[in-house]
């Protein structure tokens, strides 16, 4: 098992350009105690992908388009399925809407079994409900 540590960018790419120089993933592991799949791993993010003849990427920025993307995605599905779709009473009550469909879109990903919430949506959406209510006053504060 790993020791947890963390590592800055900076540390990272300064890793990554050792090997670039020439030295070795083993030698860079026993150098800098760290593990050799976690060198890999920086080093793969790092690899540069040809998309044209003037361009290149690296699989880091990939991923970083991909989530990205994948937030876009989430709020035009929210603004598209909630927001332009309903018309609201107050800000609160737009708030309390917003909360729910977020919760409500997260909760089919991955149900919370260790804060007690079921399958169920509309138990769900109670229980959020609720706590809407309270993060809303909260922050009203």
């Amino acid at each position: 098992m790993g020791s947890g540590r963390r590592y800055d960018q900076e540390y990272k790419d300064m890793i990554v350009e050792l090997y670039k120089s020439g030295m070795t993933v083993n030698e860079i592991a026993k150098e800098y105690g760290i593990a050799n799949s976690t060198i890999n791993g920086w080093i793969n993010r790092c690899k540069e992908i040809k998309v044209s003849e003037e361009e290149v990427i690296t699989v880091d920025e990939i991923m970083k388009l991909k989530k990205e993307m994948a937030r876009i995605k989430f709020h035009a599905s929210l603004k598209k399925e909630e927001i332009y779709t309903t018309t609201y009473k107050d800000f609160k009550e737009a708030q309390l809407a917003i909360f729910a469909y977020i919760e409500g879109w997260y909760k089919r990903k991955r149900i919370h079994s260790a804060i007690n919430l079921t399958g169920d949506i509309n138990l769900n959406l109670l229980f959020w409900q609720k706590e809407a209510v309270v993060a809303i006053n909260y922050f009203q504060m």
